[in-house]
């Protein structure tokens, strides 16, 4: 599969593997190893949430605030804007 991103700035790369992760789980239960994402999230919560079957929507929203702080003090730091 490929994906070709034409507006960086719109896509929210975390919220779409989360979706994506959600959707294999789903979708190949016994194939798709789960309890390796938990290396690639490196969020126990959001990893919890996703084992449990919670919808991927909300768990990106539980890390939105943390992201905009983040971009917020990041962008003291940015030489090109």
């Amino acid at each position: 599969m490929n994906l070709i991103v034409t507006e960086r700035n719109i896509l929210d790369s975390p919220e779409m593997g989360i979706e994506l992760a959600a959707a294999l789980h789903i979708l190949y239960p016994n194939d798709w190893k789960l309890d390796k994402m938990i290396t690639i999230l490196a969020n126990h919560a959001a990893f919890n949430a996703l084992v449990a079957g919670e919808d991927p929507r909300n768990i990106a929203e539980g890390w939105r605030e943390d992201v905009e702080k983040f971009i917020a003090v990041r962008a003291k730091y940015l030489i090109y804007k």
